[in-house]
C-alpha cells in the first residue's frame, strides 16, 4: 500500500480515480494506491474552473515518478510520498482581498467564492452567483457576523453565525447594524423603485420582527406605458405596496377588494412576467412549494387605462 499527501497553496479540486475532493495549504488529504501503476490527478480550481490539468503518475520499477508540471512529487520513504500541487496559471484564481477577523483568515475571489480558515481546517466556503470586486466584514454580535460583498455598485450581504454557517443571503441590500440586530434595506429593482425594509432582531437567533416597503426615489415611479400596468401592480402586489397596487384598479373593483383579499388572491410569488398578444394581457407567476416550482397564469382586462378584472387561468406545473 502506497500513500500520497496531498496539499497546494491555493484552494485546488482534485479528482483520482473517480473520487473528488479539496486540498489547500491547511486541508491535506491522504490517497492510498495499493499496486505498482500508473494513475492520473485531475487539477482545476475550486469555484468556476473551465481548464482542468491532468498530471501522471508512473511506477519506474523503483518509485513512483511524474514529469507533470502541475505537481511535485516529493518520496518520503519507500511508500510514502507527498504531492504539492503547483500554482500555475491555467487553474490559479484572481483574488480579490485577504481580511483577518478574529484570527480567522477570509480570502474574497473574482468569480463569487468565499472561503474562512484558521491554521488546521477550511471552516466556509461557499460560491456564490455574483462577482466580488471589494470585501468587508462586521461584527454584528457574539454569534453572527456580516460579510458585505461588492460587485461594482451593487452591495450584497451574507450573515454567518460563528459556527461559520450562512443563516441569510441579502443581494442589492444595504446591512446597518441596529443596538438590538440589524436593518437590511433590498431594492427590489421594479417600475416604481421599491424597497424592503427588513428589521431584524439578534440574539442567540436571528428573528424578523418588522417589514415594510418604502420608495428609494421617495415617491412612486408610476409614468411608464400604460401596456405595463399589470406588471406594474403585481410588482406593487410583491412589495406589499397595497395602496399604490389600488391605483392601477378601476373605481368599482377598487371598492371590491380590500388588502386582505389581494394578499391571500396572489400569494407569495417569487417572480412575474407579463405577455401581450392579440388575446390580451396575461401574467405568469412563478411559486416556490415544497422544492417545486408552480406557475399560475392571469388575465387582466383593462378598460380605460385601468384594470376592471382579473381571472386566474388553469395553473401549470414544472419542476
Amino acid at each position: 500500500m502506497y500513500q500520497f499527501v496531498l496539499f497546494c497553496n491555493v484552494p485546488t479540486k482534485v479528482e483520482v480515480e473517480g473520487i473528488q475532493f479539496v486540498v489547500s495549504k491547511s486541508k491535506t488529504r491522504v490517497v492510498e494506491i495499493d499496486e505498482q501503476k500508473t494513475f492520473f490527478l485531475g487539477l482545476c480550481a475550486v469555484g468556476d474552473c473551465q481548464t482542468q490539468s491532468i498530471a501522471e503518475i508512473n511506477f519506474d520499477g523503483n518509485r513512483f515518478v511524474s514529469k507533470s508540471k502541475s505537481i511535485k512529487l516529493i518520496r518520503c520513504s519507500a511508500t510514502k510520498y507527498e504531492i504539492e500541487i503547483q500554482n500555475i496559471c491555467c487553474f490559479e484564481q484572481k483574488r480579490t482581498k485577504k481580511l483577518n477577523f478574529e484570527g480567522i483568515e477570509f480570502t474574497f475571489y473574482a468569480d463569487g467564492l468565499v472561503e474562512a480558515e484558521n491554521d488546521e481546517e477550511i471552516l466556509f466556503s461557499q460560491k456564490f452567483d455574483f462577482g466580488i470586486s471589494n470585501a468587508q466584514i462586521e461584527s454584528l454580535n457574539e454569534n453572527f457576523l456580516c460579510l458585505k460583498l461588492m460587485d461594482g455598485n451593487n452591495c450584497n450581504s451574507i450573515i454567518l453565525n460563528k459556527q461559520y454557517y450562512c443563516v441569510a443571503q441579502f443581494n442589492n441590500s444595504i446591512l446597518e447594524k441596529t443596538e438590538t440586530g440589524c436593518k437590511v434595506l433590498t431594492e427590489l429593482k421594479d417600475i416604481s423603485r421599491h424597497g424592503i425594509v427588513r428589521i431584524f432582531e439578534l440574539g442567540e437567533e436571528m428573528n424578523l420582527v418588522d417589514q415594510y416597503s418604502v420608495y428609494l426615489a421617495g415617491k412612486p415611479i408610476n409614468d411608464f406605458n400604460l401596456e405595463l400596468l399589470p406588471l406594474y401592480f403585481l410588482q406593487c402586489i410583491k412589495a406589499s405596496d397595497f395602496k399604490e397596487a389600488k391605483f392601477c384598479l378601476s373605481e368599482e373593483l377598487r371598492q371590491k377588494v380590500d388588502v386582505n383579499h389581494l394578499s391571500s388572491f396572489f400569494g407569495n410569488f417569487e417572480s412575474e412576467k407579463l405577455t401581450i398578444n392579440e388575446k390580451g394581457y396575461f401574467a405568469n407567476l412563478t411559486y416556490c412549494v415544497q422544492g417545486s416550482y408552480i406557475s399560475k397564469q392571469y388575465e387582466f382586462k383593462i378598460e380605460k387605462n385601468k384594470i376592471v378584472n382579473i381571472l386566474p387561468c388553469e395553473e401549470k406545473k414544472s419542476i
